[in-house]
């Protein structure tokens, strides 16, 4: 398994791999590959939100003014 590259794996590929390996001998390469994934996904996810709030606040908004008017 030497020759498997961290970064030509899927993320769910890269965390069965380090579980299957075993957490004491996963090499630091391993686990800054799948942190810098963990962290993008955490982005996205945050960026998802902030901008579903928006839309949704926005749509609020909208809503407000049509029953006022």
């Amino acid at each position: 398994m030497q020759s498997i590259q961290p970064k030509n794996l899927s993320d769910n590929e890269i965390l069965r791999h380090i579980y299957i390996m075993g957490f004491d001998k996963t090499s630091p390469a391993w686990v800054e590959v799948l942190v810098e994934r963990m962290a993008a996904l955490i982005d996205k996810q945050e960026d998802l939100y902030h901008e579903g709030f928006e839309d949704g606040f926005q749509q609020g908004v909208e809503h407000v003014r049509t029953d006022i008017t």
